[in-house]
């Protein structure tokens, strides 16, 4: 099966699933967007990325496997973006091929769930339609949710959720007790994502 579901922020589901991609880049950076909110959140990804060398052009096309409960597959997918005014497309589809014919072959019959890899700013910048083509041929064995949404960046995010609360006391939505509950855990998952338990 192949699902496209469009406009749902995939780290609020990743637990549902056996298996879940990140598309990334040789230089060990996961930035913003969704890669950034799985850092966040399981902060092992980030270490595991860490201990890969740095710009080691040998890993493009390559998967790095990281957990369990989910398994997070960092796929190496490009070398890196610095100037999207210039250079929009910087993901190598034929990295991202063999990334994808890697978590074929060795997670057959799991339930995967996927970004649109390779095909946002922050994965590569490649045509949303080719990489979801290759991800269709690829991925013929496996059972694949592909989460269809607009990523931004972490700080453009993190200042509306915190503006969302700040308005909703301004307009007295909420009272001055539950604001500060609300602050209280924004600011947690800020710090350490979504699965962390907050403290008492």
């Amino acid at each position: 099966m192949f699902e496209i579901i469009k406009n749902v922020d995939l780290i609020y589901h990743v637990k549902e699933y056996d298996v879940v991609l990140i598309g990334t880049s040789i230089k060990n950076s996961l930035g913003d967007g969704f890669q950034h909110k799985v850092g966040r959140s399981f902060p092992y990804v980030i270490e595991a990325n860490n201990k890969t060398r740095y710009n080691d052009k040998s890993k493009l096309g390559t998967v790095n496997v990281v957990g369990e409960n989910p398994v997070f597959c960092l796929c190496y997918i490009h070398c890196g973006r610095y100037r999207p005014d210039l250079y929009p497309d910087v993901v190598s589809y034929e990295a991202l091929e063999k990334c994808l014919d890697l978590i074929n072959w060795n997670f057959k019959g799991k339930r995967i769930a996927s970004t649109i890899i390779g095909g946002n700013e922050f994965e590569g910048g490649g045509n949303p339609e080719r990489c979801l083509e290759i991800m269709r041929n690829t991925l013929k064995d496996c059972d694949v949710s592909v989460y269809d949404y607009k990523q931004i960046p972490f700080r453009d995010e993190d200042n509306h959720k915190y503006m969302a609360i700040v308005e909703m006391r301004t307009r007295g939505e909420i009272t001055s007790e539950e604001y500060l509950k609300r602050k209280k855990r924004f600011l947690w998952e800020k710090k350490y994502g979504l699965y962390k338990q907050m403290e008492e």
